[in-house]
This record gives structure tokens, sequence and C-alpha cells, in this order.
């Protein structure tokens, strides 16, 4: 049985997705394993949110108004913010693409929540942000 956070944890991740009932339904399943989630619908608020207070994990749609997700990750890049990114996308053509941003995790649309869990548990940042 793989190690979940407890409450206690306080593992903060960043959750950028712009349709609202995945981020609902994505939100109450990785509060419900023990996480703390921020979610913004934008790559201009992700940018934002990241200048505030950078999370232990980023979790990154691709596709998103405004400002996409690769803006996100070239200003990731750019500024050298460290932070492990999970890639979520419905484009199953984006993998060779995310290897340029040494992206190792990524989920492609649709996707099972425990896959999500297990990526995010994996991340290897799994400790308290306080």
């Amino acid at each position: 049985m793989k190690d979940m956070p407890t409450m206690s944890s306080h593992v903060d991740i960043l959750l950028v997705e712009d349709e609202p009932a995945i981020v609902d339904f994505m939100e109450r399943m990785l509060r419900r394993a023990g996480y703390s989630v921020r979610a913004v619908m934008d790559g201009a608020a992700a940018m934002a949110a990241l200048n505030a207070d950078v999370p232990a994990v980023l979790i990154l749609d691709l596709a998103l108004p405004r400002v996409n997700g690769w803006a996100v990750l070239e200003y990731l890049r750019r500024v050298r913010i460290p932070v492990p990114v999970i890639v979520v996308t419905a484009n199953p053509h984006a993998a060779a693409r995310l290897t340029t941003y040494r992206i190792q995790q990524y989920l492609v649309k649709p996707f099972r929540m425990d896959d999500l869990l297990d990526a995010v548990a994996s991340s290897g940042t799994l400790h308290s942000r306080d």
C-alpha cells in the first residue's frame, strides 16, 4: 500500500485547469487524499500564483485560455522556479515536446484518478510546506 500524506502534511498543489467540472472533481479527490489544493483557470493566473507561493507540485493542463500551458512551462524554465510539474493534456502527441521541458510525468485525458494520485505521490516533494 502506498504512503499517502496526512491532513497535517499540508502538501500544497497548484492545479491549473480551465474546465470547471474537472477542477471540481480533481480538487475533491486530491483533498480527500490529504492534499491542500489551490486551483486557477488559466496560465496567467498560474504564473501569478507561482510568483506568490511556489507549490510542492504543479498540475498543469496545456490547453488553457489567455496564456496556455506551454507558455507556463517556458516561464518556469526562464525564471527557474523549482517545482515538479505533472502535465495533463488531451493531446496524446504532446509527449515528445514535453521532453524539452524535462517533464517526466504527464497524463493523457481521460485518465484514472489513481494515476494522478500516483504521479503526485511519486513527485518526490511530499514534505511539509509550513
